[in-house]
């Protein structure tokens, strides 16, 4: 029973880091010679995602994991909203990678790999986002 226990704890910190570290990849780029070389990191936090979310899926989750999930989605929110934005921009009208990081107005060329990291930055933001409904359906907030 306390190796479940642990489960969670460390579900909780997995989907916590792994969403910190989406935002520092989102947030420290420079974007040197227009290269948008961070967002690759969004494998490692892929990876934490379904890591966390499979260890708090098999674990028994007491309320308060609840609130321990607050700051991982709000951090979150931000590599969403981001994914969206980036994908639409590109698709609509050719935003490279640094220019949706650092705002549209910023004369950023074109990585090369713009494609890749849309579809790594929505795969993650979706993961993430099932992963947690996954979570709370199994045992909701009221329960």
């Amino acid at each position: 029973m306390k190796l479940q226990g642990c489960s969670g704890v460390a579900g909780v910190i997995l989907l916590t880091v792994g969403s910190a570290q989406s935002w520092l990849a989102l947030n420290l780029e420079t974007c040197t010679q227009d290269a948008a070389d961070s967002l690759i990191f969004g494998y490692v936090s892929l990876f934490l995602y379904v890591l966390g979310a499979t260890a708090l899926w098999l674990s028994p989750l007491p309320r308060l994991v609840y609130l321990w999930l607050v700051p991982a989605a709000l951090l979150a929110v931000s590599h969403t909203v981001f994914a969206v934005q980036f994908a639409v921009g590109y698709f609509t009208s050719g935003l490279s990678a640094c220019s949706a990081m650092h705002g549209a107005d910023m004369p950023y060329g074109l990585d090369g790999r713009e494609r890749h990291f849309i579809m790594l930055w929505l795969t993650l933001s979706i993961i993430f986002w099932i992963g947690l409904a996954s979570i709370f359906q199994k045992r909701g907030p009221g329960a």
